[in-house]
């Protein structure tokens, strides 16, 4: 179950987007582009929506092998260019919903 953001979290990645939003567009560039050239500030915000991920799976399903499994579908997700962080978020959830083994 994909349970609603809470409004602190909206707020602090609305924060870390809109500070992403004001680089110049050559700098903010995301399509097919490998996760090592991830930027630090982008970089963060992807943690920020890991942890937030995280809350929102059972507490038996938060193993380090789940975050990972989950981290691995944000960064990639991102490499893909998708930049709604809403749909990372549930993207990882629907991944941490079942437990990694």
């Amino acid at each position: 179950m994909v349970r609603p953001l809470t409004a602190g979290a909206i707020a602090a990645l609305k924060t870390s987007l809109q500070t992403r939003l004001e680089m110049p567009e050559e700098e903010k560039r995301m399509v097919n582009r490998p996760p090592e050239q991830f930027d630090p500030d982008y970089v963060a915000t992807l943690r920020k929506i890991l942890d937030i991920a995280v809350e929102q799976i059972a507490q038996e399903n938060r193993t380090p092998a789940t975050k990972a499994k989950m981290a691995q579908t944000i960064v990639r997700r991102a490499a893909d260019g998708v930049t709604d962080a809403s749909d990372l978020v549930s993207s990882a959830v629907r991944v941490g919903e079942t437990r990694a083994a």
